[in-house]
């Protein structure tokens, strides 16, 4: 099999794309278009802080696995929930806390429209927003955020936690892994796009370094090819035959 190309953003950017979904959501008239747009935009700003699976997105209950423990948010995917089968848990992002908060009081209050629901995510019919809906919803932000072949699933959130985390921090590769949840030899293997972004920031950090080792050498040789008289340094003239 050959990796395919395509284009890997950095999560920071996602994360501010989802924030401005939903602040934008709240100038929108008329509350179907505000209550999808906000529901759509803290979707996408959880994507991009911790990259789950589509269906463990989609597994999301309220005061399930998605609960409020001493006034903050957090993630609680069960065995059941994860492809690994491996539990994860994690408190949300402390800037998401009043925008779950408001989601859950209102935009999904208002969804459900009286129906009653486990769901985290609600679609516009009171039901729960299946894997399906969940991949049409980000592929059609995504094409309207980056263009038509451009856009993506969720799956992609992934790539960029996955190719930021090495490049971020080149001594602890395996927080990629931890983050994603999966193991390093499927990290390494499956999602690690970053090795190259590594070796690159590596190489110019050296040329940089060698620069400033070698910078008094070429001064001089260059004032030498211009015919100047170059004095060595006081402390290594005193004594010279001179």
């Amino acid at each position: 099999m050959t990796r395919r190309s395509f284009t890997v953003h950095h999560p920071r950017k996602l994360y501010r794309w989802g924030f401005d979904l939903m602040k934008l959501a709240l100038t929108l008239n008329g509350p179907r278009r505000r209550q999808v747009m906000l529901r759509d935009g803290l979707m996408i700003a959880l994507l991009a802080a911790r990259a789950m699976r589509r269906r463990s997105v989609e597994a999301m209950d309220l005061d399930t696995q998605v609960r409020r423990i001493d006034g903050q948010w957090h993630i609680l995917l069960g065995a059941k929930d994860v492809k690994t089968g491996r539990e994860i848990a994690y408190p949300v992002p402390p800037s998401l806390n009043t925008w779950i908060d408001r989601y859950v009081a209102v935009e999904r209050v208002e969804l459900l429209a009286g129906h009653s629901c486990e769901a985290f995510w609600v679609n516009w019919g009171g039901k729960p927003l299946r894997a399906a809906g969940i991949e049409k919803r980000i592929r059609w932000h995504s094409a309207k955020k980056f263009g038509a072949e451009g856009a993506f699933g969720p799956h992609r959130f992934r790539y960029g936690i996955a190719t930021v985390a090495p490049v971020a921090d080149p001594t602890a590769p395996a927080n990629g892994a931890v983050l994603l949840g999966i193991t390093h030899g499927t990290f390494t293997e499956a999602y690690d796009r970053g090795d190259r972004e590594v070796a690159a920031q590596r190489h110019i950090t050296g040329l940089e370094a060698e620069r400033e080792r070698t910078r008094g050498y070429a001064e001089r040789a260059f004032d030498r090819q211009r015919g100047q008289v170059i004095l060595a340094p006081p402390s290594s003239r005193e004594g010279s035959p001179e």
